[in-house]
């Protein structure tokens, strides 16, 4: 599948076939996910996928009504997680110029890798969907995540047993803003410079 496509008709899926998603598939999306850009290279996310029913019955008991049908009906979970201390640093320390905190470059970082492991699962026929409700701390406690990592995102997949249609989005010159050179005065050394 060509990659403008992936992007166009991907869809947020939310019924799944019964058919359980092969080992091989699931290797195959977190080794094209692990190729996601992240902070400075240092590759914090961590990916978990539970295919036990025992252990998504744990998860589905964290989550809003709304998502425990979700997780039910799902085959698979991916549940993304960051290692502490990684990006947003600079060899472990802060940076003197921090456009975000540590903490909101994992969240960068762990949503560059969502949707770069949900592409990856489309292109292969398989359905995701990135779940927001749910109660982070016990999903953490029922995985026993380690202390030095946060929750990041619990991404339900399994093949489609739904087609819907694209939701619509917002026109294209509602949303883009196109700076085009213009002569400005720097303020610290007063000489023009084009922008």
């Amino acid at each position: 599948m060509e990659t403008r496509d992936c992007i166009l008709q991907r869809r947020a899926i939310r019924k799944f076939q019964e058919n359980k998603l092969p080992d091989e598939v699931i290797r195959e999306i977190v080794d094209c996910a692990r190729f996601a850009p992240s902070w400075a290279n240092t590759k914090a996310i961590r990916y978990i996928c539970i295919v036990k029913e025992k252990t998504k019955k744990e998860v589905e008991a964290c989550c809003t009504e709304h998502n425990q049908g979700i997780v039910s009906s799902a085959p698979a979970l991916f549940v993304l997680t960051a290692v502490k201390g990684l990006s947003g640093l600079e060899r472990g320390k802060a940076l003197p110029y921090p456009s975000h905190t540590p903490e909101e470059w994992l969240m960068v970082d762990g949503g560059i890798a969502a949707q770069t492991l949900c592409l990856a699962a489309w292109d292969l026929g398989v359905g995701t969907v990135i779940m927001g409700g749910y109660d982070a701390v016990q999903v953490s406690q029922a995985l026993k995540l380690p202390e030095d990592q946060i929750l990041v995102a619990i991404i339900a997949a399994g093949y489609p047993d739904e087609a819907p249609s694209a939701p619509r989005r917002k026109e294209l010159q509602d949303i883009l803003q196109i700076l085009h050179t213009v002569l400005c005065v720097l303020p610290c050394h007063g000489q023009s410079a084009a922008l």
